[in-house]
């Protein structure tokens, strides 16, 4: 299990939040050597005022799988938990890590 927490300042206007926090929570199950799944939820604010809710909450679901060491294939699917944030996303990628 993995617990992030996030602070940024940025500059505020009537338009853009300057105070953003972030926080996520994500657990992993590995199957075998080579398979992983993934869940990750995640509440960020918003920095659009003009969005109304002062939160977006999405949650991911996915799998990666290595190749070989040093190189994973992932896929997944994002979606919001609330009226902001995107939809849904379908997601794909390839990671390639030259350091053994």
């Amino acid at each position: 299990m993995n617990v992030n927490l996030g602070y940024a300042r940025g500059p505020a206007d009537l338009d853009r939040r300057g105070d953003l926090y972030h926080f996520s929570l994500a657990l992993t199950l590995e199957s075998g050597k080579r398979l992983i799944y993934i869940v990750d939820s995640s509440v960020d604010t918003n920095p659009d005022r003009a969005m109304g809710r002062g939160f977006s909450a999405i949650t991911l679901i996915g799998a990666i799988y290595t190749i070989r060491p040093g190189l994973d294939v992932d896929a997944g699917f994002r979606g919001r938990l609330n009226g902001t944030g995107p939809a849904r996303q379908w997601l794909l990628g390839i990671t390639f890590r030259g350091a053994p």
